[in-house]
């Protein structure tokens, strides 16, 4: 039973009291409050649970995100893992190949170095065997060679033992036709050549027949030849040096000289001065003695005894260089200026006799014409009685038959440089220093050196004379009779008779010997001299 205060519903009766009234309501109010948190409680713990379950959610949700980046890492570490794999593989399979190849080019180069070396050495010994045929042939031939010579000896012995018997009627006969062409010459005095005033050469003539004494001297000549060709090999040497290159190159000396050398011409008073500028530039390099030679080595014939109280016989290599340049380049115009209206060999004779006959550019009063006479041994050997067969290589190695890029020059390019050779040989040694005023400049070539060169030339044995030898001959003699008759009178004329009417008549004949036989006929008219 309810209260009479009160209802199920809680409304206050009207019977009850307020304190009763407010009773009931805190009471109420509590219960409420109660119900209030509980529900909280509960809407909390549902929340909780809510908020449990989405973090437990995200929370396997994360996880399985960080299950699925560590595969797709490990996926990715795989994928470079097996790239690098592929790349490494790659790299090794390019090395091989390359390698490979490397291999494959180096056996081939090996094997092209070997053929080549196989395919050299075959040609070697194929020009071995042929060098040792040609030697074989040339040693026949020499063999034969010699065999005729000691033949042809005996024979001149014999026959030496019977032109005694003769020999008094012959030079009775020889007496009467001197005195004959003596008196025909002295009747016409042609051109300026004078029998009367001769210069008097600085050796008294010798002329050797050919039964006389040539062949005892021959391994003399050629000891002497060989002499002045080891001189031409030390100067090869040396001007290949790379120092005294540098210090020529440095004031251009060899280029200014030959440049000199070049203008050389007919005009006496240009010429003069080239070589006024030629002497000094020599002058100059003298004085250079940074870098010396011994004096000795290039001098092979003193005129001068070298003098035993001598501490040093040292002189400038530039100087000996230069002096050897100017006389390669000399000889060369020799060759080179044949065809002109003047006689080029003379006026470059003049000028290289004027600069070694030079005292201030000697060595203890002796010159270095010996210089000049290396590049002549090596240029035209026939001067000194040197012969060779000219249709083989060591006959035209001994003839100074001149090669251009390891071939020979054509016949007429060699026939045209000995003609240069011969006229420049007689442009050098047929110069008159009577008239010299300096008694220091003496002639560094006299005209002995011409006797010397005639003499050797016509004494050749007959069997040996080549068209070269002709050719020299005909060189020396076509321009310089006047010289020749003036230093040695009438025995001139006879070595004139012999070379140019006995010699060609006693060689085979051809289009040279025909030449000097017209030369002759030549010499007549011109000079008035009856050979």
């Amino acid at each position: 039973m309810s209260s009479p205060s009160s209802s199920r519903n809680g409304r206050l009766s009207t019977i009850d009291s307020p304190s009763r009234q407010l009773l009931d309501e805190w009471a109420q109010a509590r219960i409420t409050v109660v119900q209030h948190r509980k529900r909280l409680e509960l809407a909390t713990a549902e929340k909780a649970a809510e908020h449990r379950a989405a973090l437990a959610i995200a929370a396997a949700e994360h996880h399985k995100v960080y299950l699925s980046a560590v595969q797709t890492q490990e996926y990715e570490r795989l994928a470079r893992e097996n790239a690098e794999r592929q790349r490494l593989l790659a790299e090794k399979e390019a090395r091989d190949l390359e390698e490979a190849k490397r291999a494959e080019l180096a056996r081939r180069e090996e094997e092209s170095v070997r053929t080549a070396r196989e395919r050299a050495e075959r040609e070697r010994e194929e020009r071995q065997r042929e060098q040792e045929k040609r030697r074989h042939e040339e040693q026949e031939r020499e063999k034969k060679r010699q065999e005729q010579q000691r033949e042809e000896e005996r024979r001149r012995l014999e026959e030496s033992k019977q032109e005694e018997q003769k020999r008094e009627k012959e030079r009775l006969e020889e007496e009467n036709r001197r005195k004959q062409e003596q008196n025909a010459v002295q009747k016409t005095q042609p051109n300026g050549v004078d029998h009367t005033t001769q210069a008097r050469p600085s050796s008294p003539p010798t002329f050797l027949h050919e039964g006389g004494s040539v062949t005892s001297s021959l391994s003399e000549k050629e000891r002497n030849h060989k002499k002045y060709l080891d001189l031409h090999q030390r100067l090869k040497g040396l001007r290949q040096r790379k120092d005294v290159k540098e210090l020529i190159k440095q004031r251009d000396w060899e280029r200014e000289m030959r440049k000199k050398v070049n203008q050389i011409s007919a005009d006496k008073n240009a010429n003069r001065i080239r070589k006024r500028e030629i002497t000094k530039i020599l002058q100059d390099a003298i004085q250079i003695t940074q870098l010396t030679v011994d004096a000795r080595e290039y001098i092979i014939n003193p005129l001068t005894p070298w003098p035993a109280e001598t501490t040093s016989f040292q002189i400038s290599a530039v100087f000996v260089c230069l002096v050897n340049s100017f006389a390669k380049k000399c000889i060369t115009k020799f060759a080179e200026d044949r065809n002109s209206a003047y006689n080029p060999a003379d006026v470059v004779g003049v000028l290289i006799s004027t600069v070694f006959s030079d005292p201030t550019l000697q060595f203890q009063d002796n010159s270095f014409v010996d210089i000049l006479l290396a590049k002549y041994h090596k240029v035209c050997p026939v001067l000194w009685g040197v012969y060779g067969p000219e249709n083989t290589v060591k006959g035209r190695e001994r003839l100074g038959w001149r090669k251009i890029e390891g071939e020979y020059i054509t016949q007429q390019e060699h026939y045209d440089r000995m003609g240069g050779f011969g006229a420049g040989w007689a442009a050098l040694t047929l110069r008159d220093y009577s008239k010299v005023k300096s008694a220091k400049m003496k002639n560094p070539l006299p005209a002995w050196h011409y006797w010397q060169a005639m003499s050797c030339i016509l004494n050749v044995p007959p069997q040996e004379r080549t068209q070269t030898h002709l050719i020299v001959l005909k060189g020396l003699v076509e321009q310089y009779v006047p010289l020749f008759v003036k230093f040695y009178g009438q025995a001139a004329c006879v070595v004139l008779r012999k070379a140019l009417v006995e010699y060609p008549e006693a060689t085979q004949k051809s289009p040279a010997s025909e030449a000097l036989k017209a030369l002759r006929e030549t010499i007549r008219q011109k000079y008035h001299l009856p050979l």
